[in-house]
């Protein structure tokens, strides 16, 4: 815990290394089941992002009509 009391949310490793060490500490088979977790993996990685990206554009979306750097005669666009 830092000094406010919130525990750190940080992993020193990156993806690739965490796949990594799985894959190791499971002992998949070199070849078939670890290239098939990786596989998984990258699925995974695929649908946080999209979603992620889904989050993201909403947040802009409900902030655009708040926006105070937007001129007062910018008309806001229903798209």
């Amino acid at each position: 815990m830092n000094a406010t009391g919130h525990r750190e949310r940080f992993i020193p490793f990156r993806k690739r290394d965490i796949i990594k060490m799985i894959i190791e500490d499971k002992g998949f088979k070199p070849s078939k089941d670890a290239e098939s977790f990786g596989l998984l993996c990258g699925i995974v990685e695929s649908i946080f992002h999209f979603d992620f990206h889904r989050d993201l554009e909403k947040l802009k979306d409900s902030y655009y009509p708040i926006n105070p750097d937007l001129k007062k005669n910018t008309a806001p666009t229903d798209e």
